[in-house]
């Protein structure tokens, strides 16, 4: 926090630090921490904060003002390449992998892969809210990408996911993901894989893609752990990001691609950014016509009622990344991925702890003895109950607690090859047009959020 104090103007705020966590912790525990130590100054917690409230400032502690910004130099001195890349290590410029040098020629050729020039602003990125923006243009996404070991027909897609302003590090004490799908003819060109092992490393494109998004992250989001990284396990995604493109090839016939069903046209490329946390791939045969409940879809359903991300926030979020053999089957009941998505919709529900944490006012309620709510207040906590979760228009209006509007998908990718299906519980934040960058496309204004976005969905 002393690092977004100083960015914010104000480089000696004083500060109290209480440990955490104390979301979702017994009272006992938190009253404990409260009324204990500041770890760091070793002074009661309550009297430190009354001290700090009352006492006068000291002259230091009076100052505001911005700090001077340091910004490292265009060009780092000449050494030898196994100096050079011992010293962006150090620097914590890189992923911790081998990298490709970034020298001015490699630069210049991965600028000629667009049609922009290498100072021209592309967007500003942050890995959390607290700390202030950084912005970058052409130039310095262009050397994250040659770090990364992209080539220049790479480029427009990395510079999508730039003007996305969307870091791949976003930052909680939760270890936040990111994943990307790219579809429309670009994919194919760049040899993306949408098929067989798509998940895997079996695709160059897939694999410097997805790192470039955490290189730039790190370096032009500012991502410094214990400084503007809280994750307290980070995620294993980080280092690809579930970089993929859709089976657009092997989807079903009256089912358009996914970037179709956001409002973008089938010859278009584009790149759909999703946040999330965890992902697992199911164990049922999605060939088979028989569900958990009754019909051809009903264990879709479960999946997306299993989905919600977990946090002080109601965040209900899933995107079902099916096989291109489910998408088939599911054809056969749902003619689009519409009326696919639609079912989800109508038919996943609540459990019974959702829907008392998301209207508490209800377990009162049901302590009062009104029904259905005392049967439910009683049931099982994983109790199936009538209330649609993906949906608002029901009796019960918005969820009373901190909430995020829903967000649930549907992805096609896979060989083939078996009927399975990866739930998680990906939200999808924003879809950004790739032709702007071509370098066959005439110029023209980025169009990008141009700043940290808050996403219905997220």
């Amino acid at each position: 926090m002393t690092g977004a104090a100083t960015a914010k103007g104000f480089p000696h705020l004083r500060q109290t630090f209480l440990p955490q966590p104390t979301s979702g912790q017994p009272e006992d525990l938190i009253l404990a921490k409260v009324l204990g130590n500041d770890p760091i100054s070793g002074k009661p917690v309550l009297q430190q904060i009354y001290d700090q409230l009352t006492q006068p400032l000291t002259a230091e502690e009076s100052y505001a003002g911005m700090m001077p910004e340091e910004v490292p130099p265009r060009l780092v001195e000449p050494d030898t390449a196994e100096n050079l890349e011992a010293y962006f290590h150090a620097q914590g410029w890189t992923d911790g992998l081998p990298i490709v040098l970034p020298t001015e020629e490699r630069v210049a050729a991965m600028i000629a892969g667009s049609n922009r020039q290498p100072h021209e602003y592309v967007g500003k990125m942050q890995t959390n809210p607290v700390y202030p923006p950084l912005t970058y243009d052409v130039e310095r996404v262009a050397v994250n990408a040659v770090m990364a070991g992209a080539k220049p027909e790479h480029f427009p897609v990395i510079l999508a996911l730039a003007a996305s302003c969307d870091t791949a590090l976003f930052s909680s004490t939760n270890s936040w993901t990111r994943m990307m799908v790219v579809n429309g003819p670009i994919a194919h060109e760049l040899d993306m894989n949408s098929g067989l092992g798509a998940l895997g490393p079996w695709s160059t494109a897939n694999a410097v893609i997805g790192r470039a998004w955490t290189i730039m992250s790190k370096n032009l989001g500012y991502a410094v752990p214990g400084v503007t990284y809280m994750g307290s396990q980070g995620n294993n995604f980080d280092y690809n990001h579930i970089c993929i493109a859709e089976n657009e090839e092997m989807l079903p016939a009256g089912w358009d691609p996914f970037h179709v069903t956001k409002g973008f046209q089938k010859d278009e490329s584009i790149v759909s950014i999703f946040a999330g946390l965890h992902m697992r791939q199911t164990n049922l045969d999605g060939w088979q016509p028989l569900g958990f409940h009754k019909g051809i879809a009903a264990r879709y359903v479960q999946m997306a009622e299993m989905s919600s991300q977990p946090g002080p926030v109601i965040q209900l979020a899933c995107t079902l990344l099916i096989d291109p053999l489910v998408a088939v089957n599911m054809a056969r009941e749902f003619p689009t991925r519409q009326e696919f998505v639609a079912y989800l919709h109508n038919n996943a529900c609540y459990s019974r702890s959702e829907f008392f944490r998301s209207f508490p006012s209800y377990a009162e309620k049901a302590r009062q003895g009104v029904e259905p709510y005392k049967t439910w207040l009683e049931s099982p906590s994983d109790t199936r109950v009538p209330v649609l979760k993906y949906r608002l228009d029901t009796e019960y209006g918005e969820p009373e607690a901190s909430f995020r509007t829903p967000s649930l998908n549907i992805v096609v990718v896979g060989g083939g090859t078996n009927a399975y299906t990866w739930m998680t519980n990906f939200g999808h934040r924003e879809s950004v047009g790739i032709d702007q960058f071509r370098p066959e496309t005439p110029w023209a204004p980025i169009k990008g959020p141009d700043a940290f976005p808050y996403i219905p969905g997220y």
